[in-house]
């Protein structure tokens, strides 16, 4: 009878836990959900089978969504359909959320506020208990917000002089992802960033447009190639020097970029670099070098532009070659941030006049002697930076 049964049924009912739902779509991504509430079902039934147009949709009370190594929690909806009906039907998973929390799956506090996330995936030719049917998922995020950036402070070495100390941001995406590739964007914006270098204070706007050139999901690595990061209106307050004035600009295009998102970061970066002119840079170098003035020159070069190649991994950061000029100055940095230990050198050119500032740890010393050949010749973590017990 039930094999050749067709029937119309609408159903209320109480769904007590949705993990149930995750056999369904075995999945590489780790995609699941969890909850328990109300659903509606709107059962068709051929043959005795689920036919197309079946659809269950729960509203589920504390709805948890997880993808690979994050988890969103919030209120929200998930809809199960039947895409094609009969013994092996395809089957399509959504879930919505609006006005959650999205924190990594070894994190006990969200770092991501007022998430509003939709997920949709496709299970084909369904049989329970049998391998991932699920060959790909979309990913959106219309809208998210980071009420404090100082939490990224945990990605950086110990030794890093650099500390983000206040500001929000907002987050966007738009995603997919397949077994061995990814497409999509992420976009990053800040507002009222605030960060401490040494004892220089900085403030200003940072945008970061990832772009989504590949990567393997299932193991958090992405290429990230023709991605960009953009800085704006950089203000520095320091002892020896400050830049207050509007309009500046800097631009990181990411020619080659590759990147593990799990802890610790793995990064690989090659990038192109324009600024609009030096000052904030050269007033940051200025206040590292103290008492030589004719730093302070390189001010007002404009039409800065360069080329770096950054690395990290294992909470080390290395700036294996950094490099910006125009026919009037070079600015240059090499370096190597763990830890346990902090060097780098930084080379300053201003027409025929040059120095170094090398740096390891609290020592500091700046050189005005064959400059250029001291930082050609520096290798991060290799040579040593040249000073004494070096």
């Amino acid at each position: 009878v039930l094999t050749a049964m067709d029937a119309k049924i609408d159903a209320e009912l109480q769904v007590s836990d949705l993990s149930w739902l995750n056999l369904l779509i075995r999945n590489p991504f780790d995609l699941a959900v969890f909850g328990s509430g109300t659903a509606a079902a709107d059962l068709s039934i051929r043959s005795g089978w689920f036919a197309e147009g079946t659809a269950l949709r729960i509203r589920p009370q504390g709805l948890r969504v997880q993808v690979l190594d994050y988890v969103a929690e919030g209120d929200g909806q998930i809809t199960v359909e039947v895409a094609r009906g009969g013994a092996t039907p395809d089957l399509v998973l959504k879930a919505s959320l609006e006005g959650g929390n999205l924190r990594r799956r070894d994190e006990q506090a969200s770092v991501v506020e007022s998430v509003a996330l939709n997920v949709a995936a496709e299970a084909r030719n369904v049989r329970i208990g049998e391998d991932a049917r699920v060959s790909a998922i979309d990913l959106r995020i219309p809208s998210a917000r980071i009420s404090d950036m100082s939490v990224y402070n945990q990605f950086f070495p110990e030794k890093t002089p650099l500390r983000l100390s206040g500001g929000e941001a907002s987050l966007t995406a738009d995603i997919h992802l397949e077994r061995e590739a990814a497409g999509g964007y992420l976009r990053f914006q800040t507002k009222g960033l605030r960060s401490q270098l040494g004892e220089q204070q900085l403030a200003g706007e940072l945008s970061l447009d990832i772009t989504l050139a590949g990567g393997v999901p299932a193991e958090m690595e992405f290429d990230i190639s023709g991605s960009s990061l953009r800085l704006d209106g950089f203000k520095v307050a320091g002892e020896y020097a400050s830049h207050d004035q509007s309009g500046w600009r800097a631009v990181l295009d990411l020619n080659k970029g590759r990147v593990v998102w799990k802890k610790p970061i793995q990064l690989e970066l090659e990038a192109g670099i324009a600024m609009n002119d030096s000052r904030p840079i050269v007033a940051i170098l200025a206040n590292e070098t103290g008492s030589h003035g004719w730093v302070e020159k390189m001010l007002t070069v404009q039409d800065v532009k360069g080329e770096a190649t950054l690395s990290a991994k294992s909470r080390q950061l290395v700036v294996p070659y950094a490099f910006a000029g125009s026919d009037k100055i070079d600015v240059g940095v090499k370096g190597l941030i763990d830890d346990q230990t902090r060097e780098g050198v930084f080379l300053a050119r201003f027409r025929k006049l040059d120095g170094i500032l090398k740096v390891k740890d609290d020592r500091k010393n700046f050189d005005i002697l064959r400059a250029r050949e001291k930082f050609d010749r520096y290798q991060p973590g290799e040579t040593g930076v040249g000073l004494k017990a070096d």
